[in-house]
C-alpha cells in the first residue's frame, strides 16, 4: 500500500513499517527518530507489535511485556514482520479476490 492509499493501509504494517523507516540499524533508535517519536510511543509501538505476534512462541509472555514496558528503548528489538502486515501476502488474496467475484454463471442448455 502506498501514501495514496493510506486508508486502505493494515494499521500494524503502516506501523512496522514506520518503524524499520527510523531505525538506522536493528533495535537502535537515531536522534532525528527520538526528535520524531517520543520515547514511550516507540516502546509502546514495538511492544504491541511483538504481542500481536501470529505464532505463539513468537508472543512474549506477560512477565516479558513487564519487563519490556519496564525496561528502556535500546535494548528493544523489531519483531518478526507477521505474515498478514506483509503487502506482498495481501496482494494475491485481494486478487484471488477479484478474480472470484468477477466469475459469472454459466448455464447448461438442455439438447
Amino acid at each position: 500500500m502506498h501514501a495514496e492509499n493510506s486508508s486502505q493501509a493494515y494499521y500494524p504494517s503502516w506501523v512496522y513499517d514506520r518503524l524499520t523507516e527510523q531505525q538506522v540499524s536493528a533495535g537502535e533508535i537515531s536522534d532525528a527518530t527520538a526528535a520524531d517519536m517520543h520515547e514511550l510511543e516507540w516502546k509502546l509501538y514495538i511492544i504491541g507489535l511483538h504481542c500481536i505476534q501470529m505464532k505463539s512462541h513468537d508472543r512474549p509472555t506477560m512477565s516479558e511485556v513487564i519487563e519490556m514496558l519496564e525496561g528502556g528503548v535500546v535494548g528493544l528489538q523489531m519483531p518478526p514482520r507477521t505474515f498478514f502486515c506483509d503487502d506482498e501476502s495481501m496482494s494475491p488474496m485481494m486478487d484471488s479476490y477479484q478474480f472470484s467475484s468477477g466469475l459469472t454463471e454459466i448455464l447448461e442448455e438442455d439438447e
